[in-house]
């Protein structure tokens, strides 16, 4: 695991800044119980495990358990507990916090699961109306490259079919990319080759990839039924 985006760096600083408030707080108001402590760090890290990713809840939790020990368990001001009772404590702490943060990450994954395929269904709604409106003329292959990276968000999108020897593409996006038409040749006769279904993509096998100007460009088989009729760059 590793921090990726900004946000999870802005988010670790809030979290640790949170542990450090809740630290001086408690010395200020002079609370001696492990337990007040224990469950006061608790919450911070329950609110940083439902908002953030596992790996910034999992550091919060060390980050809390530190000050645990440090400020509020016997000797006070050292790394070294006393009494084996406290030893219980917080490692009863960190457990916890850890099975929390974890189940968090659960319940987040499982969200993203549930809501990614819905706002795919959402986006081939939109999609269906502009194919309803075409008619079957080279301009309509034109008006539906347009449309996809108008619904899906993409920089760049080709419907490439194959005609003779060569190959009618149909490019929209922000940009021209020069597809090799050797590649569009092997991402068909791949598709040609396979028709199994990848459960994963939710699609059948045969994908490939385009290194175009340094991007990568997918490679998406076209079919009519398990037919495949030409690409999707």
């Amino acid at each position: 695991m590793s921090l990726g985006p900004h946000r999870d760096w802005w988010r670790l600083a809030a979290a640790l800044v949170a542990i450090a408030s809740v630290t001086a707080v408690l010395r200020w108001l002079a609370v001696s119980n492990a337990g007040t402590v224990s469950t006061s760090y608790l919450l911070v890290v329950l609110v940083v495990a439902a908002t953030s990713r596992l790996l910034v809840a999992i550091v919060t939790s060390i980050a809390a358990m530190l000050c645990l020990n440090f400020f509020f368990l016997p000797p006070i001001g050292n790394l070294t507990i006393a009494e084996p009772h406290n030893w219980v404590a917080l490692f009863a702490f960190l457990t916890v916090s850890l099975v929390a943060s974890h189940l968090s990450a659960v319940a987040h994954a499982r969200t993203e699961e549930a809501v990614g395929p819905r706002d795919e269904l959402a986006r081939l709604f939109d999609l269906s109306p502009d194919v309803l409106m075409m008619t079957d003329t080279r301009e309509a292959l034109a008006v539906l490259a347009r449309s996809v990276p108008l619904r899906f968000d993409l920089d760049f999108v080709a419907v490439a079919l194959p005609h003779k020897d060569d190959w009618n593409v149909f490019e929209a996006g922000t940009g021209h990319l020069d597809l090799d038409r050797r590649e569009l040749s092997k991402a068909l006769a791949s598709a040609h080759a396979s028709l199994e279904f990848d459960a994963h993509a939710r699609t059948y096998a045969g994908h490939r990839t385009m290194t175009v100007e340094g991007r990568d460009i997918p490679l998406v088989p076209l079919r009519v039924g398990r037919k495949p009729v030409g690409v999707l760059a």
